[in-house]
């Protein structure tokens, strides 16, 4: 067992937490800024770009990130293996990033349809190349969540001085896309500028390099990793292509803060990878039992975002986008399960199953998901526009979820957690009442909000408190 593995785990999860959370303040910032300055439908066309372009850069990174968290995990103390091991991923990679570049410029510069968004499309194919060279999973690998941490908030805080100086009429939704680009991507350039200055890998002949070993794990991680995109980006791009950029646009703004809640919740469990990947091998008890207060964390921080969601949508679209965005109240209300459903399918599917090497159950749900998304969206968008792709979202997620389920049930023992998500729902029962009362009290829609959102919260956790005092009374 390893030692001080206690407080390294609760070291790197305050590391995470805190790049979460400056990534959460982030987009609420900027998003918040420039949603009243550019048009609903810049705002939509940007995402539609960099949502097409996402499919491209997948193929680049080719499900990587997940493959070299979890087998560099077990030969990161051996500097030789693990060299080698770089070398081959990164050779992968180089393959398909140059397929994937000539596979995008052939779509930019010969579908009709997309010839408006050219210029657009050109800034984001940077994404493809930075994806195509992450290699986040080395420091992932190394648990060097200090450093990634500290680089991210560098380049965040970078990106908001940029759109503040940039960002000032409707035309600069072209400088706004540049910017989203290093924002999302940047981190990659100085991931090998660190990689090389603390010398972490070594040359190696290429002669030495056998990447074949890795390609079919790689290959069905990446058909995971398609079948996942296809339920989670699919709804952007047949929007887009089906209703426009307005749709878009309102359907991005209301799933943001659902995504938020959601990435945060992801900080804790890309922690947890190398740490269930080492404990699966050497002790099962120990791997059930970070399960588990995964899933507690999970209950704890979901159930109250999803009753405050659906409660103060209004006031959450007013003041996070403004006005123009007042068609985003029922989409975002419609979006708010997804703040429970994703985070228990992400725990199942990342931090079991590929810990486990049961990529099949991965593969399995995510393929029902990506079925249940596109015949809805074909179904529900036409006669609904963003309404209907929401809806085939969250009908997408709770499919994926269930299956999840369905394999989790068989490998492993969840612990109470019907009794944990009632105590949380009781809990936060009290969400409802402030929301009503404070509606009434407080005219001003940024007062209303705040004070709702930390009152609700002071509650909520005073509760949660005096429920685990009660139940140890009660056990002793």
């Amino acid at each position: 067992m390893r030692q001080n593995e206690t407080r390294k785990l609760k070291q790197n999860i305050v590391f995470n937490i805190i790049r979460t959370l400056f990534s959460v303040a982030y987009p609420i910032i900027t998003f918040t800024y420039v949603a009243r300055i550019l048009h609903v439908d810049d705002m939509g066309s940007v995402t539609f770009i960099r949502n097409l372009v996402s499919y491209f850069s997948l193929f680049a990174s080719l499900g990587v990130s997940y493959y070299g968290i979890r087998e560099s995990a077990r030969i990161v103390q051996n500097k030789h293996k693990f060299s080698k091991f770089f070398w081959e991923i990164n050779l992968i990679n180089f393959i398909t990033t140059v397929i994937s570049g000539i596979l995008l410029f052939t779509v930019i510069f010969t579908v009709g349809h997309l010839e408006e968004y050219r210029l657009l499309l050109l800034i984001n194919s940077v994404n493809l190349i930075l994806c195509g060279f992450s290699n986040e999973w080395v420091l992932g690998a190394r648990e060097e969540y200090k450093y990634m941490s500290v680089r991210s908030i560098l380049i965040q805080l970078f990106c908001v001085i940029a759109i503040f100086i940039f960002i000032h009429t409707r035309e600069d939704y072209i400088k706004y896309s540049a910017i989203l680009v290093f924002s999302t991507n940047g981190a990659n350039i100085f991931n090998w500028i660190y990689i090389f200055r603390r010398r972490i890998v070594s040359k190696i002949p290429i002669k030495e390099l056998d990447i074949k070993r890795h390609l079919k794990p790689i290959f069905i991680l990446f058909a995971m990793l398609v079948s996942i995109d296809l339920y989670t980006m699919l709804d952007t791009t047949m929007l887009g292509f089906m209703k426009g950029d307005y749709a878009v646009g309102i359907y991005n703004a209301s799933i943001k803060i659902p995504r938020l809640v959601n990435s945060v919740i992801g900080s804790v469990g890309a922690v947890l990878v190398p740490q269930l990947s080492y404990y699966y091998d050497k002790d099962i008890r120990k791997f059930e039992e970070l399960v588990n207060k995964a899933w507690e964390f999970i209950i704890f921080i979901t159930v109250p975002a999803f009753f405050g969601i659906m409660m103060m949508s209004s006031e959450i679209i007013m003041v996070f986008a403004g006005e123009q965005y007042t068609d985003a109240f029922v989409t975002t209300r419609i979006l708010a399960p997804i703040v429970l459903i994703i985070p228990i399918s992400v725990l199942f599917n990342n931090q079991v199953f590929i810990p486990m090497r049961k990529e099949k159950f991965v593969l399995k749900s995510t393929c029902v998901g990506a079925v249940v998304n596109l015949v809805l969206n074909v179904i529900f968008i036409p006669l609904f526009a963003e309404n209907g792709a929401s809806i085939a979202t969250i009908a997408a997620e709770l499919s994926v979820m269930l299956v999840c389920a369905y394999h989790v049930k068989r490998e492993l023992n969840p612990q109470n957690v019907g009794r944990k998500y009632i105590r949380a729902i009781a809990a936060s029962l009290c969400i409802f009442f402030f929301a009503i009362v404070f509606k009434y009290w407080i005219s001003n829609v940024y007062m209303r909000l705040f004070i709702t959102v930390l009152v609700s919260a002071l509650c909520y956790g005073a509760l949660n408190c005096w429920f685990f005092l009660e139940v140890k009374k009660w056990q002793n």
